[in-house]
């Protein structure tokens, strides 16, 4: 194939191994993402902290109330992204654990 490999035939291990490269490489994007998420969270209540409301004289009211939403939004998510989390560590000890039976 003049584009690229062709077709290519793997055995079991290869196979294996290739899965547990593109498992480990999305955990990884994951905690890369999850990682950026919380500076940009932990960055909008920095910046909120220097904007009292006794100065929306300067930064305007409007501005500071969708940073709250903002706010307010990010630790929603972050609340929800957590509970999935647990729920899918629960499932997974479950699973282990209807394995350990056999």
């Amino acid at each position: 194939d003049e584009r690229g490999w062709g077709r290519v035939r793997l055995d079991e291990p290869s196979r294996l191994m290739l899965r547990s490269w593109v498992m480990e490489a999305k955990k990884n994007a994951k905690k890369r993402f999850d990682a950026r998420g919380d500076a940009i969270r932990a960055q909008v209540k920095q910046t909120l902290l220097k904007m009292p409301p006794e100065d929306d004289w300067f930064y305007k009211r409007e501005m500071r109330l969708e940073g709250n939403s903002i706010d307010v939004e990010g630790d929603y998510l972050t609340l929800e992204r957590k509970v999935k989390e647990t729920g899918k560590a629960a499932e997974i000890r479950k699973v282990e654990s209807g394995c350990d039976s056999f």
